[in-house]
């Protein structure tokens, strides 16, 4: 496929360099409001977690500044 769509390159992001990737440093942030120090009793509760993490990270969008 990638032969086929030469505008398309692979790279490879070094090891330990996790943060040259944008949808590292936004999991981190998702993860910690989401998952950190929880335990659920069930799959509603696992689903109910990330929507409302989601939520409140959406009240307080702003640009990503690096």
């Amino acid at each position: 496929w990638l032969e086929n769509h030469t505008r398309i390159r692979h790279v490879f992001i070094p090891v330990g360099a996790g943060w040259l990737n944008l949808q590292e440093g936004w999991w981190r942030i998702f993860r910690k409001a989401a998952l950190a120090g929880r335990s659920f009793a069930g799959p509603p509760e696992v689903e109910h977690a990330p929507r409302l993490a989601t939520a409140q990270l959406n009240t307080r969008t702003r640009p990503w500044v690096w």
